[in-house]
């Protein structure tokens, strides 16, 4: 569909026209059509709220424990507000129409402000929050290989270079969208795919999805020349990792607009380009938060692991002391070694039992003697060539003699 260049005196006729003409064999309907307005209401909503969670972590950790700022918090709160805008600029476009097939809408629902002023909105108001999300990575990055002098000038590069490329495309959308002096919303709108606006959305996801494949590159490079482990860089690099999975929202995202240059619903093939990209800025902004969030998990990690090992000591001390009924029901030999009249054997087994972590208790097996139908207990074969070994491996202490 073509720029609506209509003149206003005729609007009230027009108003109940359909908007696009339906394929062969298919009727529009205009009481309940289908639309695609649900997944934005959900998908986009769920990826905004984990994106609010990491950001929630990261701004804990940076305020309330480590109380430390830095440029790349602003960068990433100025992105964060403005996928939020995205959310609910695309939810109220949605409602107006978007994501219906356009043959489903009549003239009248695509004319109204929330159609025009919200789509130019989303438009115009993407390439910032783009722009300010891939800051804060390039930000981020300088402050950990500032050390590095060849690698923060291409970090240095890469920032310059993608800072100035949405400023551009931010002006040039603004011209294609808001009107000017004598112009009208109405005269700006264009559904064509092939409309320049379409094709410089086209321009920034290529450019959009090679900087974040640049952006990963860098950090596995930096991470590589660090003095620690193989193990541990891999593991680092896996965290920046998952900045791929914006790489792959945008290559999916390229694929639906390049397929709706060739198409004729444009309110229909509006929808699902602008849900990609409101996950893609959520994935991006969640992401720059994992250092944050790891770090933030690693201090709490602690302490919950100190606390299940207190409640394992109690447990064990409890154990050790008969609370089992089995324990209780085991020969005086093997039953905590109790009633043994020579401490030193307590003393020698006790130090086994410990150095085993107490596996020998677990391996007592009532067993029937022959010739009696009494029941003993005897510890398998395995646990006792164990307990050999540990005696075999046991280091003779030196003898010191004190004549010489």
């Amino acid at each position: 569909m073509p720029s609506l260049n209509i003149d206003p005196s005729l609007l009230p006729l027009l108003v109940d026209l359909p908007a696009g003409t339906p394929p062969k064999g298919v009727e529009a309907n205009f009481e309940n059509p289908f639309t695609l307005a649900p997944l934005v209401h959900s998908i986009g909503s769920i990826f905004v709220f984990i994106m609010l969670c990491f950001v929630t972590a990261r701004f804990y950790y940076k305020i309330f424990l480590i109380r430390r700022y830095t440029w790349d918090d602003l960068t990433c709160l100025i992105a964060t507000l403005g996928t939020i805008e995205q959310l609910i600029t695309a939810s109220i476009i949605s409602k107006a129409g978007a994501g219906t097939h356009q043959w489903d809408l009549k003239i009248g629902q695509i004319i109204t402000n929330d159609f025009l002023i919200g789509g130019a909105a989303f438009v115009v108001s993407t390439l910032p929050t783009m722009m300010f999300a891939k800051l804060t990575f390039f930000i981020f990055y300088l402050q950990i290989f500032r050390p590095r002098p060849a690698l923060a000038r291409w970090i240095w590069a890469g920032a310059l270079v993608s800072t100035g490329f949405y400023i551009a495309t931010s002006i040039v959308q603004f011209y294609y969208l808001i009107p000017g002096a004598g112009q009208t919303w109405i005269s700006k709108i264009d559904l064509n795919p092939n409309s320049p606006s379409a094709t410089v959305g086209i321009v920034t996801a290529c450019f959009g999805m090679a900087s974040d494949f640049y952006l990963f590159f860098l950090a596995a490079a930096g991470i590589w020349q660090l003095q620690m482990q193989k193990e541990r860089k891999l593991g680092i690099i896996g965290v920046f990792a998952t900045g791929l999975l914006a790489c792959i929202v945008s290559i999916v995202a390229l694929i639906y607009r390049l397929q709706s240059k060739n198409g004729l619903d444009g309110t229909y093939q509006l929808l699902r380009p602008i849900l990609l990209i409101i996950i893609e800025l959520a994935v991006g902004v969640s992401c720059s938060c994992m250092p944050s969030v790891g770090n933030l998990t690693k201090r709490y990690s602690k302490q919950f692991s100190g606390l299940t090992s207190y409640f394992s000591l109690l447990r064990s001390r409890t154990y050790r002391r008969g609370s089992s009924r089995d324990e209780r029901s085991q020969p005086e030999e093997y039953s905590g070694l109790r009633g043994t009249g020579d401490s030193n054997i307590h003393v020698d087994q006790s130090a086994q039992y410990s150095k085993l972590e107490g596996g020998e208790l677990m391996q007592l097996q009532p067993v029937v003697t022959s010739g009696n139908r009494s029941r003993k207990w005897e510890m398998e074969a395995a646990v006792i060539n164990v307990q050999q070994d540990v005696l075999q491996t046991r280091e003779p202490r030196p003898v010191h003699d004190s004549r010489k």
